[in-house]
């Protein structure tokens, strides 16, 4: 996963949480919003973590050491935040899983426009 790819996603996924969870506290239901919030943060730590670690393992320059460290994080540190978050009172499962699902379907749209843009010349050649 490539740092602009990355910065997009984060961008159009923040600003749909964001959107989220403000109608969630408007609405009134904090719990929820906060879900969102978390849900939607963690699964964009999470798909850096992955696009690091294939990084240094696919990259370049692959390295051993550093794939071992982000095996690490992303399944010893972030899923135990997950297990953490998910029993926390104040902050709502469904939440939590529909801000997870935000940012993953804002990557499928990003990746689809992409292999749009991609496969445009391919079409007209015809």
């Amino acid at each position: 996963m490539s740092d602009r790819f990355f910065r997009r996603l984060a961008g159009w996924s923040l600003t749909v949480v964001g959107g989220l969870s403000f109608a969630g506290v408007v609405f009134g239901d904090g719990r929820l919003a906060l879900g969102l919030t978390a849900g939607g943060l963690w699964n964009m730590a999470n798909l850096f973590c992955l696009g690091r670690l294939l990084t240094a393992w696919l990259g370049p320059q692959p390295s051993t050491r550093r794939v071992v460290g982000w095996l690490f994080v992303k399944f010893l540190g972030l899923y135990a935040l997950a297990v953490w978050l998910l029993r926390e009172p104040a902050i709502h499962p469904v939440g939590f899983g529909a801000g997870f699902t935000v940012v993953l379907g804002t990557a499928g749209v990003l990746i689809l426009r992409r292999v749009r843009r991609l496969m445009t010349p391919l079409v007209h050649d015809r």
